[in-house]
């Protein structure tokens, strides 16, 4: 929760794990719910999904951040749709194919490109940004 309501809010902690983790333990708690082989456990889970739309919701009484109910909504969606198949009729449809096709293309691509970005970062961090910090005086 204080990730949704306070590290999330600020473009101060992008780098930092603590920004993302509201958006990925909503995740975790939506297969949780939906997955989970002990039925008490889901139970639990599935009240502390609503107890984190009730939180998100008296939080937004003091200013609304629809980047917090994207996520709520996206994680019940998962909840509830996330198991689901594709319509028997889609099996062998092209658009189920294009969509196999693209996934593990973009995918590959988002994998290959990410390390490429943390190079070209790391490199602009220790060689150009240190030499522009001392040309200040």
């Amino acid at each position: 929760m204080c990730s949704l309501l306070f590290f999330h809010r600020s473009s101060d902690y992008e780098v930092y794990f603590i920004y993302f983790i509201g958006s990925y333990g909503l995740g975790v708690l939506a297969y949780l719910a939906s997955q989970f082989q002990d039925i008490s456990v889901r139970r639990m889970v599935k009240l502390v999904l609503l107890l984190i739309g009730l939180i998100i919701a008296a939080a937004s009484l003091q200013q609304i951040w629809l980047r917090n109910f994207f996520v709520w909504f996206v994680a019940l969606t998962l909840y509830v749709w996330g198991d689901s198949r594709y319509p028997k009729n889609w099996t062998n449809s092209i658009y189920l194919k294009v969509i196999t096709w693209g996934s593990q293309r973009s995918y590959c691509a988002f994998l290959i490109n990410f390390t490429f970005i943390l190079l070209a970062n790391t490199l602009y961090i220790l060689h150009w940004a240190e030499k522009r910090t001392r040309m200040v005086p």
